[in-house]
């Protein structure tokens, strides 16, 4: 069988090339060492190896390096070398192979091109997860790390099953790290359980302007509530919020119109003032708590834990 005869790259083709990368899939990319050096301590080495002897008719053809990457991912990588070239739209799962070759080679550079990309919302609001892990992976920086971690808590935990269903990038994703971020999600949702019924009790929790500070809301002063501080209709709100808040910790939880209803039926109607006030209060105790959940959130701080040395 005939070896396959590499094509070239339509845009990394200088006459002016002095080194040659072959892809994976034999995609010649014509290159220049000083640009690659200036990037790259691994080609910056390589460029002063003595060259070996080359077997094509033309001697002063330039030397070939046989790459490990395929030619979509030396395509991108190169563009984020080339001070003149910007690469097209690409996908993360294509920035995490980028990545790993730009941290193989050394490319400082590249890899801060790549940290500032993975921060952008088309990623890390996106794919949280993914950015997550990339970042814990080739140490991009707490910044990412917890903008990412943030970003999670709006979406429902990956399901890390056998055989493995959950994003690629999750594969290298240590116990230790996903534990920390297990732990961050923890601590959210205490944060967050322990605001609603601070706000549910509190006789300031609603905004004064809805209601006078001496007044605590229906759920505390009714009659329904004498046996446990808080009536059981509105603690069976609770309840379902947090249940929700745990596959997503949204605005969208708090503030569901089917829980409010579902919460409005269960009260009972033998009781005048909670049929005719619940409605008003509950409404109320919504709009002060999904104002507060962000506040909430923000002073609970992510901490990537250590392995402790023995």
């Amino acid at each position: 069988m005939a070896d396959t005869i590499p094509t070239k790259s339509d845009i990394f083709c200088s006459p002016t090339a002095d080194l040659v990368l072959r892809s994976a899939d034999d995609v010649d990319f014509c290159v220049h060492k000083l640009i690659l050096a200036t990037s790259s301590p691994f080609f910056d080495d390589m460029s002063r190896l003595p060259q070996p002897a080359t077997a094509s008719a033309d001697p002063s053809a330039a030397p070939v390096a046989t790459m490990a990457e395929t030619s979509r991912t030396l395509d991108i990588l190169l563009h984020l070398v080339y001070p003149d070239k910007h690469p097209a739209p690409f996908s993360l799962l294509e920035l995490g192979r980028v990545l790993k070759a730009a941290d193989k080679y050394d490319m400082d550079g590249v890899v801060g091109q790549l940290r500032q990309l993975l921060g952008l919302p088309m990623y890390v609001q996106a794919e949280p997860y993914r950015v997550f892990a990339l970042a814990c992976q080739y140490d991009l920086g707490d910044e990412l790390i917890k903008r990412a971690a943030k970003n999670t808590l709006q979406c429902q935990l990956p399901h890390l099953t056998y055989p493995l269903t959950a994003p690629p990038e999750l594969v290298d994703l240590s116990a230790l790290q996903y534990h920390s971020l297990l732990t961050y999600r923890d601590r959210c949702l205490s944060a967050l359980a322990t605001m609603l019924y601070d706000t549910a009790r509190n006789k300031g929790a609603l905004p004064p302007s809805q209601a006078p500070i001496s007044i605590q809301p229906i759920w505390v002063t009714c009659s329904c509530a004498a046996v446990s501080g808080v009536t059981d209709w509105f603690r069976y709100y609770v309840e379902n919020t947090l249940a929700s808040l745990r596959s997503g910790i949204t605005v969208e939880a708090i503030r569901s119109v089917a829980r409010v209803e579902c919460t409005l039926t269960k009260i009972p109607p033998r009781c005048k003032l909670c049929a005719t006030d619940g409605a008003r209060d509950l409404l109320r105790f919504i709009d002060a708590a999904a104002a507060k959940m962000e506040e909430t959130v923000v002073r609970v701080e992510f901490s990537s834990m250590k392995v402790e040395q023995i």
